[in-house]
């Protein structure tokens, strides 16, 4: 999932990231509505989530969170100009049926 429209981030802090599209969900385990991805089975899986803000944010965290819990920090990177800022994270989950993650992200500059 991803996310192909342009998006404003209105607050500072740690907000939800929203996707808008799916390219493939073979055993129907994101929820768009939701931006989530629900594990039907147990096993590991690598989440890789990488995003940008065009306009600088002075400060921007990647974050995942299985079940409404932050679990593994990303970048924390601080701009030190004008300029594109970026987010990544990546890691591998050991999830159960049921288990959910959920990419967040922080950004200290208010509307991006």
């Amino acid at each position: 999932m991803y996310r192909a429209a342009a998006y404003t981030s209105a607050a500072s802090g740690w907000n939800k990231f929203l996707f808008d599209t799916v390219d493939y969900d073979d055993l129907t385990e994101i929820d768009i509505a939701n931006n989530r991805f629900t594990a039907k089975n147990a096993g590991k899986y690598l989440v890789t989530a990488r995003f940008s803000f065009v306009s600088v944010a002075t400060r921007v965290i990647a974050s995942l969170w299985i079940n409404g819990v932050e679990r593994h920090r990303g970048t924390d990177v601080v701009a030190a100009t004008l300029g594109q800022s970026s987010g990544l994270v990546s890691t591998v989950l050991k999830l159960n049926p049921g288990d959910y993650t959920e990419l967040y992200y922080y950004q200290g500059s208010g509307s991006v």
